[in-house]
């Protein structure tokens, strides 16, 4: 890319949310929400402001407003767990964990054959892993009415930081769609 948008006066609009592409890549940027320009400036600020209008959401899950999906199955908030089966604000490098999310089905219906996936980005938002229900070998996850969905971190070494923590249940109907999902939650 960098080859491509030097020399002969070229001008190339790189469109990503890979951070680290982003900062190698360019010299400006352009942050846009909802298809309106919000902000313009050298990249490193309009990564700064990326970061800080993205991922510092204070409000409750259920309060969002950027969900995808039809809302038949909605997070309704995410805690870590320690060993000890105890909410924690935090975990130490190393120590074992469980991310859980809890959900709440409309009308109190049973969801079935549901994929029920997680992402975690760095500060950056660089993608360090993704855990999903399927790949973890259950293959028919149902919710129904008031629940919770548990994904087991043993030994993942981080740095001291924050990181996001995305979501996606979908329903494996042949079609995919979207039940809930939310970047950044």
């Amino acid at each position: 890319m960098k080859d491509v948008s030097q020399g002969e006066g070229r001008t190339v609009l790189f469109v990503s949310h890979n951070m680290g592409s982003l900062k190698a890549l360019c010299k400006k940027g352009v942050l846009l929400e909802n298809g309106m320009k919000v902000f313009e400036g050298n990249i490193v600020e309009t990564i700064q402001t990326y970061l800080h209008s993205d991922t510092n959401h204070t409000e409750p899950l259920l309060e969002r407003t950027d969900h995808n999906g039809t809302g038949d199955v909605v997070v309704t908030s995410i805690d870590l767990i320690d060993e000890q089966g105890h909410v924690v604000a935090g975990v130490l490098s190393g120590q074992t964990f469980y991310v859980r999310l809890n959900y709440r089905s409309r009308d109190n219906k049973a969801y079935e054959h549901l994929n029920v996936s997680i992402s975690v980005t760095d500060e950056n938002l660089a993608p360090l892993f993704l855990l999903h229900s399927r790949m973890l070998g259950h293959t028919d996850v149902t919710c129904k009415g008031d629940g919770h969905c548990d994904f087991k971190i043993e030994g993942l070494n981080l740095n001291k930081g924050q990181y996001n923590i995305s979501y996606s249940i979908m329903a494996h109907n042949g079609k995919g769609n979207f039940l809930d999902g939310l970047s950044n939650a």
